[in-house]
């Protein structure tokens, strides 16, 4: 796949992005998500290890929008699509998934897992007593 022939095409570099990104990230979603669950580990307990695991999803989302955007483009406006995902503007493209990334570790609200549910939520407290009153104002 990382043949010169293929890495000249900018899908390909997009997918190639995305495989290391999920390279990162998979082991993140399949590995420690279970062993959190097994050991009951909560959001409080390790709150900075939560942000860095949970950030993984953005990084990826960000890949696969380029990338639709890259084939919209590449099907339905050729010439618009050439220009935009030239070989010199693929070089900011693809720069901009991976300091996206990083951007949300300090600034955004990443998926946090609930080991009472064995699944990954955007609201971190999720299903306890805190969460139910906070719904109840609104």
């Amino acid at each position: 796949m990382a043949k010169q022939d293929f890495m000249s095409i900018s899908c390909y570099q997009f997918m190639f992005l995305l495989g290391i990104i999920d390279m990162i990230t998979v082991p993140c979603n399949a590995i420690i998500y279970g062993i959190q669950g097994m050991l009951g580990v909560h959001y409080c307990q390790y709150p900075r290890f939560f942000y860095i695991v949970g950030s993984g999803w953005f990084g990826s989302t960000a890949t696969c929008c380029l990338l639709a955007l890259d084939r919209f483009f590449g099907f339905l406006f050729p010439n618009i699509g050439k220009t935009i995902f030239s070989k010199n503007l693929m070089k900011v493209w693809l720069v901009l998934p991976p300091i996206y990334y990083l951007y949300t570790w300090f600034n955004a609200n990443p998926m946090i897992f609930n080991p009472d549910y064995m699944a990954v939520f955007m609201i971190r407290f999720m299903g306890q007593k805190i969460f139910k009153e906070i719904l109840r104002h609104y």
